[in-house]
């Protein structure tokens, strides 16, 4: 065995309450092997509190990842040099989210992956200041990838160079509320 993996919630808590760290604080010391942690990683200060609390070697991300590919450098890079990356912007999430759309394509077929986009592609922009019209827009007005690139490119074009807010905050205004910059 290399590793073992350990997501700190019981069965019957699903995908609901907070990982229990507390009943595994001394696991790892009784390991070989490295113990990974899982269990409501969306942050970087989640890993970080995560394996603090356990004494684990690494984390593993499930549902915090999706829509935010990037919080696995994030953790990876804060582990291996203890340095924090800045989140990212608005348009790295819109790329990503368009390179995921397009292998999606490539393996599904256009109709399969943007009805499996619907409810992925929001979450790339979810962190985004003034999004939840689009988000909502995303998800129930997309026929084709050209849809989901007209709104991305949409967004792109309102608020490319923001950063993403990562901390679970959202401040919500209406898409009227502000003009695109000139």
């Amino acid at each position: 065995m290399d590793a073992v993996t350990v997501h700190a919630r019981t069965r019957d808590q699903g995908y609901s309450g907070t990982p229990d760290y507390e009943a595994i604080a001394d696991l790892q010391d009784a390991m070989s092997v490295p113990l990974i942690v899982s269990g409501n990683i969306y942050l970087l200060d989640d890993a970080i509190d995560a394996m603090d609390r356990t004494g684990a070697t690494a984390v593993m991300v499930a549902r915090g990842g999706v829509g935010n590919p990037y919080l696995v450098t994030q953790i990876d890079e804060f582990c291996r040099t203890g340095r924090r990356l800045e989140n990212p912007t608005v348009s790295q999430q819109i790329e990503w989210c368009m390179e995921l759309t397009d292998a999606l394509i490539s393996e599904k077929g256009e109709e399969t992956a943007i009805r499996k986009m619907r409810s992925i592609a929001p979450k790339f922009v979810s962190g985004c200041h003034r999004c939840r019209e689009y988000r909502l827009r995303i998800a129930t007005g997309i026929d084709d990838r050209q849809d989901l690139v007209d709104i991305l490119e949409e967004i792109d074009r309102r608020m490319g160079m923001e950063r993403i807010n990562m901390d679970g905050r959202r401040t919500y205004y209406p898409l009227e509320a502000r003009a695109p910059p000139q």
